[in-house]
């Protein structure tokens, strides 16, 4: 007798494309059972989540008075929303910083949301999350009593493990994972077949000064006939482009995460404050600097071992060269390091889910 599958709802940033989402959902994918479930995806932007992972998605419910306007100007608009929330068997809340306050709005979102599933009874779980921080206590409690009487959570890092358990969250329920991006494969590409430096950074997570110390990096490297390229990670509501213009270098936008992980594996250096952008890079033995301009970044770093290869905040075009050269002249004792911290993170994925799953 053929099982039934039972039905999961994914919950994330997905389908704009950012692609570090994108890795997200696509490391979940990996992971699920498909002759177990059948997975829905929630998304504005349902061809893309069907071009990109071949799964269905249905729009985000109402979150805020212009959403809940446009329910009232297309009253069917809500209505798959709520029959997939409906007839789900799980519902996941599936990786990234949901939970957490940068940007402003995001923590009232993405609670409004799990509220939403609470309210239809339904089962949740927390895979693959960074939790907080939190700017407020208030904010903190609010977050804490919906997640009281979450069954499961997976998280990415040992400081969010620590925010569960203040808040409350008794530890039996809390998994020490990784990334649900670290279930996509290792790529590996000869040195002699890569070239050049690759930026990926967040626009608007840099100051002034840093911008300006940036720029001076790319001249030094110029100086240097290094080829140095901007990496955009996200095709839409970033500024990223803009920074890869205002440093005059040649920018990838790229179609998909298999076209962005090849332009990392083909790259010799990485520079980037994007946390999926420094993952595949690890996946790729890509040496890289991470500029920790979220805690998320350091968070995963530290937890797996790679924290001095990060900084707090650019001081300085000098520092930042001196950082890259010596990265560089590394290679090869840091790409095995690269390989052996992404073999014992790959071991982690095992808890990243239920046993059920």
């Amino acid at each position: 007798m053929i099982q039934k599958k039972k039905k999961l709802l994914i919950f994330g940033h997905y389908g704009l494309p950012n692609w570090g989402d994108e890795a997200i959902l696509d490391g979940m994918l990996k992971l699920i059972n498909e002759d177990k479930w059948d997975v829905t995806a929630v998304s504005p932007f349902p061809e893309n989540i069907m071009r990109d992972h071949g799964i269905p998605s249905v729009p985000p419910p109402p979150c805020g008075i212009r959403s809940y306007l446009k329910g009232f100007l297309a009253p069917g608009k809500w209505l798959s929303t709520r029959s997939a929330i409906r007839d789900a068997d799980y519902v996941i809340f599936g990786g990234g910083g949901l939970f957490q306050e940068q940007p402003k709005r995001a923590l009232a979102i993405w609670c409004s949301y799990l509220q939403r599933c609470r309210s239809f009874g339904k089962r949740i779980l927390i895979i693959g999350n960074s939790i907080g921080p939190f700017l407020s206590q208030a904010s903190a409690e609010k977050t804490a009593r919906l997640f009281r009487s979450i069954p499961f959570f997976s998280v990415r890092d040992h400081r969010s493990q620590e925010a569960l358990i203040k808040m409350g969250v008794p530890e039996l329920r809390i998994s020490l994972s990784t990334d649900p991006a670290m279930a996509l494969p290792q790529k590996r590409r000869e040195w002699k077949k890569r070239k050049g430096i690759l930026i990926s950074l967040r626009r608007e997570d840099l100051s002034e000064d840093e911008t300006k110390h940036v720029q001076s990096f790319v001249k030094y490297c110029k100086g240097k006939k290094i080829p140095v390229e901007f990496l955009s990670m996200q095709t839409r509501g970033s500024r990223d482009d803009l920074l890869g213009r205002i440093l005059a270098i040649p920018v990838t936008i790229p179609g998909s995460l298999d076209e962005l992980r090849e332009k990392i594996v083909s790259s010799k250096l990485l520079l980037g404050n994007r946390l999926h952008a420094i993952i595949l890079s690890l996946l790729s033995e890509t040496p890289f600097l991470a500029i920790s301009s979220r805690p998320k970044m350091m968070d995963f770093l530290k937890s797996c071992g790679l924290s001095e290869f990060s900084l707090s905040k650019i001081p300085s075009r000098v520092l930042l060269s001196n950082k890259a050269d010596s990265l560089l002249k590394k290679r090869a004792v840091l790409q095995s390091r690269l390989r052996s911290v992404a073999r014992k993170e790959k071991k982690k994925l095992g808890s990243l889910f239920p046993d059920f799953f």
